[in-house]
């Protein structure tokens, strides 16, 4: 280690050096962990997000396999009810690409 003088501070980077060589603080250590815990929590919720649309989806399925075909009542409700599984596998898409593969163009967090 570099002893008690062991860095001068460079900016707000958060780094410093010590012996020639940069490091990063402790401080600045203690931030980019709290930036990767907040990033967790804000991925676990996007997670149960997830998962609420896909039990949705799972039971617009059972919903129209269960459903006779028949009256024009049904028909509508089938109709209404592929257009919700359509939104919902939209929707289950759009928050997977955003949350687990961002772009640089579009970022949820």
């Amino acid at each position: 280690m570099c002893g008690a003088r062991w860095a001068a501070v460079i900016g707000e980077s958060g780094m410093a050096t010590c012996g020639g060589s940069m490091v990063r603080t402790v401080e600045s250590v203690a931030a980019m962990e709290a930036d990767q815990a907040a990033d967790e929590a804000d991925r676990h919720e996007v997670g149960e997000v997830l998962l609420a649309v896909e039990a949705a989806i799972a039971r617009v399925e059972r919903a129209l396999a269960e459903m006779a075909d028949g009256s024009e009542a049904r028909v509508d409700a089938r109709r209404v009810l592929e257009r919700a599984k359509t939104d919902l596998d939209h929707t289950r898409r759009r928050l997977q690409q955003n949350a687990y593969f961002p772009s640089p163009q579009r970022n949820l967090f």
